[in-house]
């Protein structure tokens, strides 16, 4: 009598084939080609981006910012070159909803905004001018004053 194999107990033998391909990047031609293409692009690139930074705006120690306390909430101030003169901006944020203040900008010395504003519902109110540029550097200046409390300022010089 033969022995009777259960199907769950027959082993079954498995062949594989495993091909190793050689690697391209391991030829020294292949490299070099590489290379050459990575270098051209790359110098490729810097020629196109170099008439961009030509054209984009000026100096960017132009464009100055500060920004502190005020009250309970905080200021933003900003001086940005624009053209042939200055973008002036004061944002107040934060501050009491409904809170009145009088904002003043000066140039030179000069007062050359003095407006009362009334912060929005989210607390933010902002104060924009442009003032020409003038012969070497240029002083920026501002103070807001909450209608009887707290007042803030800063100064920015350009040159």
């Amino acid at each position: 009598m033969s022995p009777s194999v259960h199907p769950t107990t027959a082993s079954t033998a498995i062949s594989t084939t495993t091909t190793i391909e050689e690697n391209p990047m391991s030829r020294p031609s292949v490299r070099r080609a590489l290379a050459t293409r990575l270098t051209a692009v790359t110098v490729g690139t810097a020629a196109l981006a170099a008439p961009l930074v030509l054209l984009s705006s000026p100096a960017a120690h132009a464009d100055v910012e500060r920004g502190g306390v005020c009250g309970v909430g905080t200021y933003d101030f900003s001086v940005d070159r624009e053209g042939r003169g200055f973008e002036i901006g004061v944002d107040l944020d934060f501050v009491p909803a409904g809170s009145t203040w009088r904002v003043q900008v000066f140039h030179e010395g000069k007062r050359v905004v003095n407006t009362v504003r009334r912060a929005d519902r989210e607390g933010d109110l902002e104060v924009d001018a442009y003032r020409a540029n003038t012969a070497g550097k240029d002083t920026f200046r501002f103070r807001a004053t909450r209608v009887g409390g707290a007042s803030c300022g800063a100064t920015i010089t350009v040159r």
